[in-house]
Order: C-alpha cells, then structure tokens, then sequence
C-alpha cells in the first residue's frame, strides 16, 4: 500500500496522476478511467458481434445453421463462433475507439500532420569518366 502512495505521489507530481486513478469523495479508489474506457468499448464490440453472429446462423449464411444441427455437437459450435465474433470484433472496436480518440491539439488544421513541406535541395553529380 505504501509503495502504491508513493507511486500514486510520483505520478500525480508528474501532473498525469489523475488521467490514470481517480477516487471516491471518501477517497476509496475506483477504476481508473483508461481501464473503464477500454471495458466499455470491449462490451459494446462484444454485443455487436454477437449480433452479427446471430444474423450470420439466423440467415443460414455459408450452411453454418444447417451444419450444427446436423451434427450432434453443433450447439457448441454455435458457441464457440458466437464467442469468438464476439471477442474478435470486440477487438476491432477497442482499437477503433483507442486510434479514433482526439488528442485536443488542433494547431495542425484539419487533416493533422506537422505542417512539413517537401523542399527541393540542390545536389551536385559528378560525371564519370
């Protein structure tokens, strides 16, 4: 506990404390915000798969319906791509919303980037004998 204070101490001396912890008004620790971030996203993927998954058996799409209940197993199956499309695109929207996130820094104008130009440098060629 006493090495948590003092990293807690460090960091909120670095001015970045309170992006990674916050507290309670009775100053219990909650999760930190980044952690709650990715959670929400990750559930939000997570249902959005699942229902892809239940679009994909519901239509019968590439026999996958068909094909478990031909099978005396095909439940776990089902499961199984359910679970899968569900963590998969879970993924996809954890990284989207990590790589969508703004950075509050509009100086760049629209587009981003550093505002570098190409600049032609003049180089001299020998000629070969």
């Amino acid at each position: 506990m006493a090495y948590e204070a003092a990293a807690m101490r460090r960091l909120a001396f670095c001015g970045v404390g309170d992006m990674f912890v916050s507290s309670t008004p009775n100053g219990g620790p909650i999760m930190p915000p980044l952690v709650r971030f990715m959670l929400r996203h990750a559930a939000m993927g997570f249902a959005l798969g699942l229902v892809v998954a239940a679009i994909i058996v519901a239509t019968d799409a590439l026999h996958l319906r068909s094909l478990a209940m031909a099978t005396q197993m095909g439940w776990l199956g089902l499961g199984v791509f359910c679970f899968l499309t569900g963590l998969t695109i879970g993924s996809l929207q954890i990284g989207f919303a990590v790589m969508l996130q703004g950075t509050g820094d509009d100086r760049d104008g629209p587009g981003g980037g550093h505002g570098a130009r190409l600049v032609p440098i003049p180089v001299r060629v020998h000629r070969r004998r």
